[in-house]
C-alpha cells in the first residue's frame, strides 16, 4: 500500500467515523485491538521480549533494499535480536526485531528461530 491508498483508506475511515455515531466508532477500534491482541497472545510463536535469531540473512542490495542498505552488516545470518513489537498482515505475523540500538526491522516467523539457552544475550 503506497501513500496515495493510506491517505485515501484514513479519509474514508474517518468519513465513516462522523457518519456513525464516534462512541461507537471508538468502541469498535478498541474492540479490534483487543482481538488482535489476543490472537497475538494465543498464535504468536514468539512474544514481545523475546530473543530470537535470524536464520537466514535478507537479500540486501543497492536495487533490493527496503531502506535497510545501511544494516546489512547487522542484518546477517546468526544475527541475534529482541522481539520488540509484533504486526499481523495479510494473516501472517511479523516480529519488530532491535539488534542492539538499532532500528526496528520486521521479519516474519519463517526468517527466526529462538535463542537457546547459551545462545548468548542480545
Amino acid at each position: 500500500m503506497d501513500s496515495k491508498d493510506l491517505n485515501n483508506s484514513l479519509k474514508n475511515i474517518f468519513r465513516l467515523a462522523h457518519a456513525v455515531n464516534w462512541n461507537d466508532f471508538k468502541y469498535a477500534i478498541g474492540r479490534l485491538e483487543k482481538d488482535r491482541d489476543s490472537l497475538v497472545k494465543r498464535f504468536a510463536k514468539y512474544k514481545i521480549g523475546d530473543k530470537v535469531i535470524l536464520k537466514k540473512a535478507p537479500v540486501i542490495t543497492e536495487q533490493i533494499n527496503y531502506g535497510w542498505y545501511g544494516y546489512r552488516n547487522i542484518l546477517v545470518k546468526g544475527a541475534k535480536g529482541l522481539v520488540k513489537e509484533i504486526e499481523v498482515r495479510d494473516g501472517y505475523f511479523y516480529y519488530g526485531l532491535s539488534f542492539s540500538k538499532s532500528a526496528l526491522f520486521f521479519f516474519n516467523e519463517d526468517m527466526l528461530k529462538a535463542v537457546r539457552r547459551g545462545d548468548g544475550v542480545v
